[in-house]
């Protein structure tokens, strides 16, 4: 049922937050085997996959290609003289992009693979590009910075997403700018005791990120930004921005010393 599905993906994402505040051997061992007895892994990813079906309102993929042709990147994309290149991290389908795929080339990474289209790996383990070939035009981060447990890692993964995009070309002005999309549950936005969303605004500037749209609807937060090409090295420590009782703790904190 959707209500188990919704138990078991939070539950996941406790345990896997707990983990991260943890440094007791015996305490991690004891949340890992609670995530392991729940199915594990493969059971979240089940459980994520059953929540982003058509039945449940579909994938978080349809946002960013409604945003990409309001923006005329299939256009652009000629200006390229190949199609876009896009690198879905956290991919649980190596379809998503199917539909687009005469003009988005689609590098699909998930941490435990599923589909032998979709590479195996930890983002902020993967190697770098080291050619401009090697780059990407979009990296989607849908759903997968909230799952990471530690705020600095979920900031380190922002600040990574740098190093796999294409540069603005200033050869050819009229390629789609360098992009990344962000989705994030609604409630770590605008129910945290540590975010807002002016605050994840300032975030993403503060890697060098403008923001271009964004979108709420009732459980997700969407966001679409262009980089500028800048590395800046930013520190922005966990600070209480609200309040209130009744919040969570998510956050999303720079700390370019501990990369």
């Amino acid at each position: 049922t959707s209500s188990t599905t919704r138990s078991l993906i939070r539950r996941y994402h406790t345990l896997t937050k707990q983990m991260g505040q943890t440094q007791d051997p015996e305490e991690k061992a004891r949340l890992r085997k609670e995530q392991e007895d729940l199915g594990g892994l493969e059971a979240y990813q089940r459980a994520s996959a059953l929540g982003a079906s058509k039945e449940r309102g579909g994938d978080t993929s349809r946002w960013l290609v409604r945003q990409l042709l309001q923006r005329g990147c299939k256009d652009q994309v000629k200006a390229l003289g190949r199609p876009l290149r896009l690198l879905d991290i956290g991919a649980l389908s190596a379809d998503n992009y199917a539909r687009e795929s005469s003009w988005i080339n689609v590098m699909a990474m998930d941490l435990n693979s599923r589909d032998p289209r979709i590479l195996q790996g930890d983002f902020l383990q993967w190697p770098a590009p080291i050619s401009p070939e090697e780059t990407f035009d979009v990296v989607c981060l849908s759903l997968v910075v909230n799952f990471l447990g530690d705020p600095i890692q979920r900031g380190n993964m922002l600040l990574r997403v740098r190093e796999f995009l294409r540069p603005p070309s200033r050869k050819i002005p009229s390629s789609p700018p360098p992009s990344l999309f962000l989705v994030l549950p609604r409630p770590c936005v605008d129910h945290s005791r540590y975010m807002t969303e002016e605050h994840l605004l300032a975030l993403g500037e503060a890697c060098g990120f403008s923001q271009v749209t964004t979108h709420l609807s009732n459980k997700l937060a969407y966001s679409l930004w262009h980089w500028s090409g800048a590395h800046p090295q930013p520190s922005c420590p966990r600070q209480i921005l609200r309040s209130e009782g009744g919040l969570n703790n998510f956050s999303i904190a720079l700390s370019p010393s501990s990369r």
